[in-house]
């Protein structure tokens, strides 16, 4: 809560973690990780807890909606600190979102990051995928591309991800195949699932179908 201001989780460091941890505390690096996974408030509140340690066998229930894709689609206010999220001794401004279309299904995503600190330190930035509206269920938004670059203080750098058509697609079980819808989706670039700092809506339009198949 508010009587902890920062935790340190060392992970699977290996042998030279405790180095790698001094380094972290003195300073003389500023830490730049991110969370793998949702850390929530309370365990009953994954959607997994009623159906797991079963004594005869485990329901998988979650469907899509595993980590924070359920979270961040059903219940946002049982999450204590989101997927990729992650201190650092800089602090960080996004700005400047462009998104250029080189294909029918793929974009370019671009945005500025400046060092507003006066400490080198590298930025885990993030672009998530929203489908606006979707034939079937999907999750509110999904991780499809990452970028840690090293931001010297009081420098911008300039950041480009290429999303391409799997960045759009989804998995449509009774055909077995993968689709790209015709619409809207919202581009979202952050610092975790749920710091996003710039959007963008971009259109995919190929035909008159309303789904694609992609393979």
């Amino acid at each position: 809560g508010d009587k902890i201001k920062a935790i340190m989780i060392v992970w699977q460091g290996g042998m030279e973690s405790g180095n790698a941890v001094a380094d972290l505390l003195s300073g003389k690096v500023s830490p730049s990780g991110r969370l793998a996974d949702t850390i929530i408030k309370d365990y009953n509140d994954f959607p997994s807890a009623k159906d797991f340690d079963g004594k005869i066998f485990n329901n998988y229930s979650e469907d899509i909606y595993v980590g924070y894709r359920y979270f961040e689609t059903f219940k946002k206010d049982a999450v204590l600190y989101p997927f990729g999220y992650g201190l650092s001794y800089a602090k960080f401004e996004y700005s400047n979102l462009k998104v250029n279309k080189i294909d029918d299904t793929t974009f370019e995503v671009s945005y500025d990051i400046k060092n507003v600190s006066n400490i080198d330190a590298k930025e885990v930035s993030q672009v998530y995928v929203r489908d606006i509206f979707s034939m079937v269920f999907r999750e509110e938004k999904s991780l499809k591309g990452f970028s840690k670059d090293l931001i010297e203080a009081g420098k911008t750098k300039r950041v480009s991800i290429v999303l391409d058509k799997h960045a759009f697609a989804y998995y449509y079980v009774n055909n077995d195949e993968y689709y790209v819808e015709n619409g809207k989706f919202e581009i979202m670039v952050g610092a975790s699932s749920r710091d996003i700092y710039l959007s963008k809506t971009i259109t995919i339009e190929l035909d008159d179908n309303e789904q694609h198949s992609i393979y």
